[in-house]
């Protein structure tokens, strides 16, 4: 055991003395240590900035009728075409998943809309899904339509709408667009005259 302490003291007694060792030593602590605080400070630069959703009411493609409730076939639907633009000012990639509207009704959940996927040619969403994917600083325009039957649901009344999704962290958002009065009744609202900021 003795001769295990003076080998350690010996080497301890050595590197101190020796300055180019413990320069050497000195400059690896001092370098990681740099490196860590320098990739601390670009991952806090990157997450700084915001994800903003703006949307906009538009005529529905086929129709040209403005969003509203509307009678086709003996079906009374509700539908409201929606153009959104997804402003990522952030340093990272951001996720929007599964972007929908939420009906209510005296602040209780009624139900979710159906997203469509296509207008007759066009395909809506990104390639017909409603999960978008913005790179870094990038700003991306999405045509979009959500449509619900009133038989799906019973007729049952709302009177508010909800923008709803899942952010990059997966945690779920929810937003009051519009008021609704009178539901199911056949009737229709009008178009937005600029982009609104969801908030």
């Amino acid at each position: 055991m003795m001769g295990k302490e003076k080998t350690m003291s010996e080497f301890l007694s050595y590197f101190l003395n020796n300055s180019t060792l413990l320069g050497a030593f000195i400059s690896i602590i001092s370098s990681s240590i740099t490196l860590l605080i320098q990739a601390y400070i670009k991952k806090y630069l990157m997450e700084q900035g915001e994800t903003n959703i703006y949307y906009k009411t538009v005529y529905n493609k086929i129709s040209s009728n403005p969003w509203g409730f509307y009678k086709e076939n003996n079906e009374l639907y509700f539908d409201l075409p929606l153009w959104i633009e997804i402003h990522n000012t952030k340093g990272t990639r951001q996720i929007v998943r599964n972007l929908n509207l939420s009906l209510y009704s005296a602040g209780k959940f009624v139900s979710k809309t159906k997203q469509s996927t296509h207008s007759r040619r066009t395909v809506l969403g990104d390639n017909g899904s409603y999960s978008f994917l913005v790179d870094a600083g990038e700003i991306k325009r999405y045509d979009l339509e959500f449509i619900i039957e009133g038989k799906d649901i019973d007729f049952h009344d709302f009177d508010e709408v909800r923008l709803s999704y899942f952010d990059t962290n997966d945690k779920y958002k929810e937003y009051k667009i519009f008021e609704i009065k009178d539901s199911w009744k056949q009737s229709n609202y009008k178009i937005s005259d600029d982009w609104k900021k969801l908030q």
